[in-house]
């Protein structure tokens, strides 16, 4: 049930790009998306806070110490409030400079100027409300989530509706509306957690000296990473302007896409994240390394069977879906779920390493990967590369990132690196990539774009993976957790 709702609030928020896109255009699209790849290097303390609190939350919460938790549940608090603030001023200081230098119609700055201030509050709210989010992950609330999405959806498509339905500046009524629904969903946020869990309620926020220096080490040496890993996304996204902001709304539309497949791992990693956490917190070592093993595991599984139908189809899914398709489009697209598959099975790993907290040889390492991806893409753009060498160069770099982050988990907590290379990562990518080729072969033909023609693409896909995944991707302990499953949902439908 849960994952039918996602899939719901996921197919509404396409049918809102669309409509969006053809309402804003492709220029104005462009721009929306390259004011907030400025907004997403200005707010990088957003994500720095949130895997903080989400760390030291979690375990607290798995040491079973209620004052333990409040203790720590306030000190997020203060302290994403005080760099809350500190992201505002700073945005307001150098941010205007920033929009001013940027490749934009001169008649489009005004509006501009006006999406940026609103995105600038938006990502502050969002770090505030951080630490509600991290505590609802601790506490596994997943179904919450799932009505937030529904909550979402819907206020995407009265989004929509107002949008075709004003007669003011398109661009500036988007950005007003969508921080409307972020100051709503904040509220929501918080009314859950003050009546659902203790430590939210009756906050006092009593300074505990340590805490706040392990916090502040803590994300001091995660910065590092954080920002490299920013530059390498929201950088792109601006070095793409040189193209124009057609270029940037073809971007745009592609990480729409790929984080609709993403969305998926993400939900199944989500309800996994906090459970690594606390297996660390109880000393049980292996049983986190086997989770983690698994985790990726099935990752990249369920990046397979969302994506390789969408890698075939894509030109179809694009003429059918959108009125007018942004040059490149398609290619980014393609180029980012590989990007995705490699970050599925990336990011259990990365958990676990911080799990463990010791953050300096892991950010070190992983920074000097990504900061090199935007040097390298400047310098390959200025020599007449086309704009699609930033998304291959993407996927050269992050498998680096992927064998450091196996080395660093290895040598911290004995991760079996063989096992996991042989049965977990060369065998699902060949698994993948065989498939694929597979429905390939079988499927194409020169029939006309038609959703018919997407639909047999995803059938022949996915009656070819996932027996093989069932068969040979599974052990036999993994086998029979599925069987129980399908056994349980097929109970639960005769009963009804």
């Amino acid at each position: 049930m849960l994952y039918l709702r996602m899939l719901l609030t996921v197919l509404i928020s396409l049918y809102a790009t669309r409509v969006v896109l053809e309402a804003l255009g492709e220029n104005d699209y462009g721009l929306y998306n390259l004011v907030g790849a400025i907004i997403g290097m200005i707010g990088i303390l957003t994500t720095l806070l949130s895997q903080g609190s989400s760390r030291f939350i979690t375990i607290a919460l798995g040491k079973g110490n209620l004052q333990e938790l409040k203790t720590t549940f306030s000190a997020s608090i203060t302290i994403h409030a005080i760099l809350g603030a500190f992201v505002f001023l700073i945005g307001i200081i150098i941010g205007s400079v920033i929009v001013s230098k940027l490749n934009i119609s001169p008649d489009r700055i005004d509006a501009a100027q006006f999406v940026f201030k609103l995105s600038l509050v938006a990502a502050v709210i969002g770090i505030i409300q951080a630490p509600f989010h991290s505590t609802i992950i601790a506490h596994e609330k997943m179904a919450f989530f799932a009505y937030v999405s529904i909550w979402d959806a819907i206020a995407k498509l009265l989004i929509v509706y107002l949008l075709t339905a004003v007669n003011a500046d398109k661009l500036k009524t988007y950005a007003a509306l969508y921080l409307c629904v972020n100051i709503i969903t904040a509220l929501i946020y918080y009314g859950y957690c003050n009546k659902k869990f203790e430590e939210c309620r009756r906050i006092r926020y009593k300074i505990d000296i340590k805490l706040y220096k392990d916090f502040f080490k803590y994300i001091g040496w995660n910065s590092i990473s954080v920002v490299a890993f920013t530059l390498n996304g929201q950088g792109i996204t601006v070095l793409l302007n040189i193209f124009g902001t057609a270029v940037v709304a073809a971007r745009g539309i592609a990480n729409t896409v790929s984080n609709f497949v993403f969305s998926f791992v993400m939900n199944f990693q989500t309800a996994v994240r906090p459970q690594i956490f606390k297996l660390y917190s109880v000393n049980d070592i292996s049983s986190m390394n086997k989770l983690i093993t698994r985790t990726s595991r099935l990752s990249s599984y369920l990046m397979g069977i969302i994506g390789i139908p969408l890698f075939i189809e894509m030109e179809t899914v694009l003429s059918i879906w959108l009125k007018e398709v942004p040059e490149y489009t398609c290619t980014f697209v393609r180029l980012a779920l590989i990007q995705g598959l490699i970050q599925a099975i990336d990011l259990p790993i990365g958990a676990g390493i911080h799990a463990v907290g010791k953050m300096r040889l892991p950010n070190i390492t992983s920074s000097l990967i990504y900061m090199a991806i935007l040097p390298i893409s400047y310098f390959a753009i200025r020599m007449g590369a086309l704009p699609n060498i930033t998304y291959i160069i993407v996927v050269c770099v992050y498998p680096l990132a992927l064998i450091m982050d196996l080395y660093i988990l290895h040598r911290y907590t004995g991760f079996p690196l063989k096992e996991f290379v042989g049965r977990n990562i060369l065998l699902p990518t060949l698994f993948i990539m065989t498939t694929g080729y597979l429905v390939y072969i079988i499927t194409n033909n020169n029939n006309a774009p038609s959703i018919i023609k997407i639909l047999c693409t995803v059938f022949t896909s996915t009656a070819i993976f996932v027996p093989i995944v069932y068969r040979g991707g599974l052990i036999k302990e993994e086998r029979a957790y599925v069987l129980n499953i399908i056994k349980q949902k097929l109970s639960r439908i005769s009963h009804k």
